[in-house]
């Protein structure tokens, strides 16, 4: 009786043919989106001139480095976080397709890279004065209404773009308008009050009548958690807002240094910021000038509304 022949173990280009089409399946346009074309740049730009003919189940580390230590030498942070995470699909895929053992050397890889090279690179970020104009250019946009409103509240709130797309309903406090961050979600790993502007409780009341269920406040899509950080940069690229997500914080960094009438401190904290007291002045600053920090919100919402 003749045995059965052996899989032949395909090489990396055939293997991230097959993962692609089953991301096409996934994709919002399948393969006539954006998203999909943006996928295959990525991938014959950077990735299979190196990898391509290697045999799937061979790729390891050291290959995986070539291709992603020159995008994050290049100062490319995101180019190099969405390239690894092509890679580290077409290797789990023909890992379950049994073409090669279990195992995750992207992220080893990853966790190596230099995260930037020379001066920071700020965040594209608006002037206060335009914030009011580019909120209501997404409003008027085809965008899905919950992620418009999850931009509206990140502008209103000036908080990370992560804090705002882990935002749970039980964080939300309707009746003192607060919203505590716990720890986990925060940079520095210590919660956050941050109070909420009327023109921000408006916007929670919205969401919450879009969506009455669920533990999100800004759910993704299909069963996602949360939106997507890439999703944010999308809308705003389509709308022609030349700013990012993060940028709302300068924007509102420069709005609040700009008024005579603005403490720094309380600025800061605003923002969460650790340097808002040195080390010494956080012995004895025991508050974190809530209140304060609530007319301070308020202000910033009436200018940008």
């Amino acid at each position: 009786m003749r045995r059965p022949r052996r899989k032949k173990t395909p090489a990396f280009a055939e293997a991230a043919k097959k993962s692609y089409a089953k991301c096409c399946e996934e994709w919002k346009g399948g393969a006539q989106s954006k998203t999909a074309a943006d996928w295959q740049t990525r991938m014959e730009r950077y990735v299979l001139p190196s990898l391509g003919n290697t045999p799937v189940n061979t790729v390891g580390t050291r290959a995986i480095d070539a291709v992603l230590r020159p995008l994050a030498l290049a100062g490319k942070s995101a180019t190099t976080s969405l390239t690894g995470q092509q890679i580290a699909r077409v290797l789990r895929e023909a890992a379950i397709a049994a073409y090669r053992d279990i195992s995750d050397p992207v992220s080893i890889v990853v966790a190596s890279l230099p995260k930037r090279k020379g001066h920071i690179r700020h965040a594209r970020a608006l002037d206060h004065s335009d914030v009011g104009a580019a909120l209501a250019k997404i409003d008027a946009s085809g965008s899905r209404t919950v992620i418009k409103l999850a931009i509206r509240f990140l502008a209103l709130t000036a908080a990370r773009q992560i804090e705002v797309r882990k935002a749970r309903w039980d964080q939300i406090d309707f009746e003192t308008a607060t919203w505590v961050v716990p720890p986990e979600d925060m940079k520095k790993g210590r919660q956050h009050r941050v109070p909420l502007s009327t023109q921000a409780i408006d916007v929670l009341r919205r969401a919450r009548k879009l969506l009455p269920r669920g533990e999100q406040v800004f759910p993704g899509k299909r069963g996602s958690p949360m939106i997507g950080e890439i999703t944010i940069a999308g809308v705003l690229s389509r709308a022609g807002i030349g700013a990012s997500g993060h940028g709302f914080r300068s924007s509102f960094r420069t709005w609040a240094q700009e008024r005579d009438d603005m403490d720094h401190h309380v600025a800061e904290l605003c923002l969460s910021h650790a340097g808002a007291y040195t080390a010494t002045e956080q012995a004895y600053a025991r508050s974190d000038l809530l209140e304060k920090r609530r007319d301070v919100m308020q202000a910033w919402a009436d200018a940008i509304s």
